[in-house]
């Protein structure tokens, strides 16, 4: 017998029996046993949440001043969003006048990062 079926006979017992203490008795069993089931509910959600933040990190490796999946070299993550909102923002590559490598800007955070990656763009304005 389930604690759910053991309740419903209790509250069935203490009906029958029109006692009052019995009556609440088993109300304030079921109003804890209602408490630790939203408990329980949230607390296997939290331990989800952190066993994809652990899968996650697994995956992620750091260059280039951004996150990697495994395998996607040239999809970068913002380091700032995944450190402080545990987030994979996608970084846009970008290129600066009078620089040789790539910039990365977060559309989340707006920060900047420099990537250290070459291009091979011509940045320089002439006049």
């Amino acid at each position: 017998m389930g604690l759910n079926e053991s309740i419903d006979k209790m509250m069935g017992l203490a009906t029958g029996s029109r006692d009052p203490q019995a009556l609440n008795a088993v109300m304030e069993v079921q109003r804890q046993l209602i408490q630790i089931q939203s408990e329980n509910k949230t607390l296997r959600e939290r331990i989800e949440e952190l066993e994809n933040e652990k899968i996650l990190s697994n995956e992620l490796e750091y260059k280039n001043n951004a996150y990697y999946r495994k395998g996607e070299e040239n999809k970068p993550y913002c380091k700032r969003c995944y450190d402080v909102d545990k987030k994979l923002v996608t970084l846009d590559w970008t290129i600066d006048l009078y620089s040789s490598t790539y910039t990365f800007r977060c559309p989340e955070c707006e920060n900047t990062y420099g990537s250290g990656i070459e291009h091979h763009q011509d940045t320089h304005i002439e006049f």
